[in-house]
């Protein structure tokens, strides 16, 4: 800073016959820099931000002035700290190099860091990474509002709304979201048009699954929470601040690097346990590029049924998620490796697949945890296929300490009846079968008595089967019951008493034999 001098007047003191010249062309006499340093230190923070307003050089210097109070400097590339410091941002009359920016919105006050943020966003050009997070539910801002509480959650929810707008439009591609009710894509111009406080609060079943709908514009996000249990009186219906308490953090993604241009979008990103991939909209193509940036700290779980997502990003994405649990991969004919490279996941716990061609990939793609204890197989057996197929994926099994839970699905072709004459297991299969002593669990479900009786040598080559459990499924021949599972003890088929009877004949080792009916 310069060194600042006051003007001169000639004049005399009546104790001081002294002359002092403070006419302009005078001699000027500095005033020293630690003065104006206690000058600077006795000005409000409101008094620094006024300043900012005379010219673009008070500007420079009370904006620097401000954030320095706050320990940020302008020039840093990543911005960290309260909502309010959005507001001198805002002020600023050079544009701030900042490229990722954590805002932390307090009880009060929302409405106007809100603001600021929805004024800012687009005149911060080099944003390209935006994290809102919430100390409490958003219905909390009216307490210093003034306004009516259903008008402040109306206007709070079309800023916020208009905020995440803001960020996606910096892309030109499509808009990913992310959160507990899995991903789907929409347009940057449908974000300003959603509507998070018009909700559906009657849940309704779907999937087994409890699902609340938010209504966007042509876009539902669905919200999931667990079924209750069979017997259980059904759940009070979501009131609004229940869901909107659930919106802790948000995160804004602008990715532009060449070739694919999205913004991802994640509601609670921290807190996302599941990602189930099966039902979602988006191609394989914008999959890979989504995994190759997405990281969710708590993921347990993974769903993914495509066959055309590039190994590399899928290897790269499960090696970003060494908690993962359970891994789900049905898709019908993978034109590739499932994953680039083995990898060796401590807490993987479960697998499962659909296809032995899946299921081969799967097993030499991941390293077999100490506590994997969990394998899902669903196999189905029609005219063009038998369980002679299942003779690599046996091998496998074989060669590997892994205590697998099997489950077979095995259906006759109704449109070839001589499929029901097709060997089940040949030679081989029977051999390497007899050395899985590490399965202990098989269900098989097909839909005849006959189909499944046919099966039971097959599964006396388990030596160490414990539990058998079979699952006919019968169509239109049987009165609907009540219950879509019926029980050992209530067993109203004398097919089903038949098909009890021969497991327990052909299964004498097996402790725990059960039958049930799904309609």
């Amino acid at each position: 800073m310069k060194s600042l001098a006051l003007p001169l007047t000639r004049w005399r003191s009546r104790s001081d016959k002294r002359v002092v010249d403070r006419s302009p062309n005078a001699a000027k006499a500095a005033l020293p820099m630690e003065l104006w340093d206690i000058i600077i230190r006795e000005i409000t923070d409101e008094d620094v931000l006024r300043a900012s307003a005379v010219c673009s050089a008070f500007n420079a210097f009370a904006i620097s002035e401000y954030l320095a109070r706050n320990n940020i400097s302008p020039a840093a590339k990543e911005i960290s700290g309260p909502a309010y410091l959005i507001h001198p941002l805002q002020l600023s009359c050079v544009p701030l190099p900042m490229e990722h920016l954590v805002c932390h919105f307090r009880h009060f006050d929302l409405r106007r860091d809100l603001l600021s943020l929805q004024h800012f966003v687009p005149r911060a050009r080099s944003l390209r990474d935006l994290e809102l997070s919430f100390r409490s539910s958003l219905l909390h801002a009216h307490r210093n509002d003034r306004i009516p509480v259903e008008y402040s959650c109306r206007e709070l929810m079309g800023i916020f709304c208009r905020v995440l707008s803001g960020m996606a439009r910096k892309a030109a591609g499509p808009v990913v979201v992310v959160g507990q009710f899995g991903m789907f894509m929409c347009r940057a111009e449908e974000i300003a048009g959603w509507r998070l406080d018009a909700l559906q609060f009657n849940p309704v079943s779907e999937r087994n699954v409890l699902t609340t709908r938010i209504r966007g514009t042509s876009t539902t996000i669905m919200l999931q929470t667990t079924m209750p249990i069979a017997g259980t009186p059904p759940p009070s219906p979501l009131t609004r601040e229940q869901v909107l308490q659930d919106l802790r953090t948000v995160n804004v993604w602008v990715h532009d690097a060449p070739g694919i241009t999205y913004t991802m979008l994640g509601f609670n990103i921290s807190d996302i346990k599941l990602l189930d991939l099966n039902d979602s909209p988006i191609s394989d193509q914008q999959l890979t590029a989504v995994l190759r940036d997405l990281t969710l700290p708590s993921l347990r779980i993974l769903n993914i049924s495509r066959s055309s997502v590039d190994p590399t990003a899928l290897g790269g994405f499960l090696a970003r998620h060494p908690k993962l649990q359970e891994f789900t991969s049905l898709a019908p004919k993978p034109s590739s490796p499932l994953i680039s490279s083995p990898l060796a996941h401590p807490q993987l716990s479960r697998i499962e697949a659909t296809g032995t061609d899946n299921i081969c990939l799967a097993m030499d793609a991941l390293h077999l945890s100490p506590l994997l204890y969990t394998f899902v197989f669903s196999y189905t057996h029609d005219a063009t296929s038998s369980l002679n197929n299942l003779t690599p994926a046996f091998r496998l099994l074989s060669q590997r300490s892994l205590i697998a839970h099997l489950k077979l699905t095995i259906f006759e072709s109704p449109n070839n009846p001589s499929s029901m004459d097709e060997p089940l297991f040949d030679d081989e299969a029977a051999s390497i079968a007899r050395a899985l002593h590490c399965v202990y669990s098989v269900v098989i479900s097909c839909s005849s008595t006959d189909m499944g009786i046919r099966t039971l040598p097959w599964l006396i080559l388990f030596p160490n089967l414990l539990r058998v459990k079979f699952l006919l499924k019968l169509t239109g021949k049987y009165p609907r019951h009540e219950d879509p599972y019926l029980m050992e003890d209530s067993w109203p088929d004398a097919e089903l008493k038949r098909l009890k009877r021969e497991l327990e004949k052909n299964l004498a080792h097996v402790q725990n034999v059960s039958a049930q009916r799904c309609t």
